[in-house]
């Protein structure tokens, strides 16, 4: 009687992992040597194991062609039908295995271009721009520099109207907010403060709001902000270009 094509999916992943007792491994083997259709079936499915196993080989599109081929080649006594019906079941969970590790890829991708290119902003200097600074300010600004980051942007409540206008402060605030992974609010902060030709750290809001759109994957604003960047003499200019590069 013919198996289902569920339970003969399931009994070829049993046999290629070894799940078999020795009599069933036998019949499948004796069953393997005679039907042809079996063979491809075994044939397609030890190549995808292999794909997952070596997440996105670019040859993966190549090799399912040539079993196709393979296939549509049989002689016309063989069940085409359930061949091409098999085939097509496999093929299509490959495609989603293979989208699925290339989303995986590029997010990890995303991720550690993201890891590699972040550090929190260090020359931020509360104490030496004014000596009438208040003390509240300095003490806020101390909470930042020893990387007290939610104690800060808590710090920060307690500040002035035109304190928390700081240059600095807006920075800092920002910066915390990325170290905490509150990336939707360090963008709120720092996009207005990458467009004010009077913000003193203007280079800084645009490199860092790249690296924000950056790790929640919206590439085309991140790169955006990037090639502004590297167009202009700056110190994130070398950093903008690499990190562009990188991106393709």
């Amino acid at each position: 009687m013919m198996m289902d094509e569920t339970a003969e999916s399931k009994l070829i992943d049993d046999y290629i992992m070894n799940r078999l007792n020795k009599d069933q491994r036998k019949s499948f083997e004796v069953r393997l040597d005679q039907d042809p259709a079996l063979q491809e079936a075994l044939q397609i499915r030890q190549i995808m194991i292999e794909q997952v196993k070596t997440i996105g080989n670019l040859q993966l599109k190549d090799k399912i062609l040539n079993i196709q081929k393979n296939v549509e080649g049989k002689e016309k006594h063989i069940a085409k039908r359930r061949n091409i019906r098999y085939f097509i079941s496999i093929a299509a969970a490959m495609v989603v295995l293979f989208i699925g590790f290339q989303w995986f890829n590029t997010t990890q991708s995303v991720s550690n271009l993201y890891a590699n290119n972040y550090e929190a902003y260090d020359q931020l200097r509360f104490g030496n721009r004014s000596t009438q600074e208040d003390k509240t300010l300095l003490d806020v600004g101390a909470l930042y520099q020893k990387g007290n980051y939610a104690e800060m942007l808590k710090a920060i409540e307690s500040l002035a109207p035109n304190e928390k206008e700081d240059d600095r402060i807006i920075l800092a605030s920002a910066i915390c907010h990325m170290e905490l992974e509150h990336y939707k609010k360090a963008i709120g902060i720092l996009k207005q403060a990458s467009v004010q030709n009077e913000f003193f750290y203007q280079d800084q809001a645009k490199w860092y709001l790249a690296l924000n759109y950056l790790k929640l994957d919206q590439i085309e604003k991140s790169n955006k902000l990037l090639q502004d960047l590297s167009k202009t003499s700056n110190f994130y200019s070398k950093k903008a270009k690499d990190l562009l590069e990188d991106i393709k």
